[in-house]
């Protein structure tokens, strides 16, 4: 998902965490989407921090803590990644890589579905459903739209203000979203 993209903003369509599709060739863009240093705590008198586990962060199950659920867009270089986190545990992902060519435009573009579950300062996402799509035209013969794997991603985060901030236990990569 998010971590295919980021990996695929910085490394190419071939190399972000949970990419392995063989075929994409690998690509030059520009820097990744808003890039931040990892997580600390904001200025006195903000929230950063997620509550700790057992709290009401971890509510009901099948819930989402409500500074959580809504709508969150990161836009930066080539890139746009848009996440709906919903109350009832369930969450989107729409994210588009472009990279303007002299042929056209290439596009990598990720929309999945699933489930979500906070713990204290994890955040869980599982894949249920969506789909990959790569167009390129220098290549339109190696186009495609597959299904997204069933996979699961785990991310620190947490809240301050209007900002989400997610960074990817296994990449390390850390994106900032701004509430819509």
């Amino acid at each position: 998902m998010t971590a295919l993209l980021a990996g695929a903003a910085v490394t190419g369509c071939g190399g972000g965490k949970g990419g392995g599709n063989g075929g994409d060739p690998p690509v030059t863009t520009s820097p990744p989407v808003t890039v931040s240093p990892p997580l600390s705590p904001g200025p006195a008198g903000t929230t950063t921090e997620p509550a700790p586990p057992g709290t009401s962060a971890t509510q009901d199950q099948g819930s989402l803590p409500a500074r959580l659920v809504g709508d969150w867009k990161s836009e930066g270089g080539n890139a746009l990644i848009f996440y709906r986190f919903r109350r009832d545990g369930t969450f989107s992902n729409a994210s588009v890589l472009n990279q303007q060519r002299a042929s056209g435009v290439f596009e990598f573009i990720i929309d999945v579905s699933g489930t979500a579950e906070t713990d204290g300062g994890t955040l869980t996402l599982r894949v249920t459903s969506g789909t990959h799509t790569r167009k390129d035209p220098d290549a339109p013969s190696g186009d495609y739209t597959r299904p997204a794997r069933r996979e699961t991603e785990t991310y620190a985060w947490s809240v301050s203000g209007s900002v989400l901030t997610m960074r990817d236990d296994s990449s390390g990569n850390t994106i900032t979203y701004d509430r819509q």
